[in-house]
């Protein structure tokens, strides 16, 4: 049924199943059967919302992006924090319909900023829908929330229809304009596709793409940009070695923070394999105190392994899709360098010397490039960063042999 189930258990209190199967949801009751010759009916469901002002309060950027376009796509305008304090403040600025509240985040949690909301000296702020969100559906949880001042507890990571529900629950009706238009088609033709998208874009290992896309609305293009964005970002990118430095320092809470927002993170990609073991690892952490990395063991090479894994499959997708990331602002590259300059990184390459490729691959990225060789370059740029040489070689390689390095009669 194109479903998924989830598990979490915990020693001593119990286990929890989530079983998450997307079905329709009728809003009008039955729609009246009429007849036309020739012709049958097709129902298509529209959910909309008017004049609704959002707060979504998300530390970190995907996952915020990423909720703030499923609201676009319903015709809800969206705000954003980063924290609890900076929510309090835009409450207490400003006018909202609806908060959507993450639970943990660095200088106020969402528990302690619902709190101190509900206490504002303002008319009408106890009356403000907060949902709380959060990765944890442990007992308990719910109602930690609701004893905070929230009105629903939402699971992370949210999809469109558990959105809709909650939407349609707790704004006032008339700001509810969801219905399902019907048109007439003829029966020997197929239902037009309502916007076409020539994208293709193949299944990876550890990377359910179908699924990341549907969680996104469909829009496959926002789901490129959230992969892009999450190769680039360094708070994603460089998180073993960062995750490494702060078990080591003793950092606790900090990497249980950095895991938990991976975690949030690949579920919302559809990266199910990285965000099993990041549960795995976080629930290794809480379990162990006072830690230093090689007591973690196998969760930890697991979340490690899986997350740069999943880093190279996105990376090499990326080489042969559209960019949505804006070119530099360098000069124009001149295409009768490139194919030397490449030779030579190539060589580079296979001398396993990192500090030469460095060189070679800074000066490319000075300039800006047709967008095909732009992301190549970006890539490669990022694999020889984490002295990954060899796959670097790989992919350049395979690049030259299908002429990506070189200019297309277009250019």
């Amino acid at each position: 049924m194109g479903g998924t189930l989830q598990v979490e258990s915990v020693s001593g209190k119990g286990s929890l199943f989530t079983i998450r199967v997307s079905l329709p949801i009728s809003t009008m009751g039955e729609l009246p059967v009429c007849s036309i010759p020739g012709k049958r009916l097709q129902s298509r469901p529209q959910a909309r919302f008017t004049g609704v002002r959002a707060l979504v309060v998300e530390d970190h950027a995907i996952n915020r992006e990423i909720l703030v376009e499923l609201l676009r796509q319903l015709g809800i305008e969206a705000e954003m924090a980063t924290n609890g304090r900076e929510a309090v403040e835009m409450v207490r600025a400003g006018v909202y319909d609806i908060v959507f509240m993450d639970i943990q985040m660095p200088e106020m949690d969402g528990i302690t900023a619902t709190r101190k909301i509900r206490k504002l000296d303002r008319v009408g702020v106890d009356r403000i829908p907060i949902l709380a969100m959060t990765a944890h559906a442990l007992t308990g949880d719910r109602e930690k929330s609701l004893d905070a001042g929230m009105n629903d507890h939402l699971i992370k990571p949210i999809n469109p229809g558990a959105l809709g529900a909650a939407l349609r629950q707790w704004l006032p009706p008339e700001k509810c304009a969801s219905g399902a238009a019907t048109v007439a088609v003829a029966d020997d033709q197929p239902v037009p596709a309502t916007k076409p998208n020539l994208l293709s874009i193949p299944q990876l290992s550890g990377l359910d793409v179908k699924e990341g896309i549907d969680r996104l609305g469909g829009n496959k293009e926002f789901y490129l940009k959230m992969l892009r964005n999450f190769v680039a970002v360094d708070g994603y990118r460089e998180t073993p070695a960062q995750l490494l430095q702060e078990l080591r320092a003793g950092q606790r809470d900090e990497a249980l923070h950095r895991v938990h927002a991976v975690r949030g993170v690949a579920a919302n990609l559809g990266a199910n394999e990285l965000a099993a073991a990041a549960s795995e690892l976080e629930t290794a952490c809480r379990a162990a105190g006072n830690i230093i990395p090689f007591s973690l063991g196998e969760p930890l090479r697991v979340f490690i392994d899986s997350h740069e894994a999943l880093m190279t499959a996105i990376g090499a997708l990326l080489v042969h899709q559209p960019s949505t990331v804006p070119k530099p602002e360098g000069p124009a590259g001149d295409m009768a360098e490139l194919q030397p300059l490449l030779a030579d990184l190539k060589k580079a390459l296979a001398s396993d010397e990192p500090r030469p490729c460095k060189g070679i691959l800074a000066a490319l990225l000075q300039k800006s490039w047709p967008e095909e060789q732009q992301s190549l370059l970006a890539e490669l740029n990022r694999l020889v960063n984490r002295y990954r040489l060899p796959e670097a070689f790989d992919l350049l390689d395979s690049g030259m042999s299908r002429g990506e390095t070189r200019s297309s009669p277009c250019n």
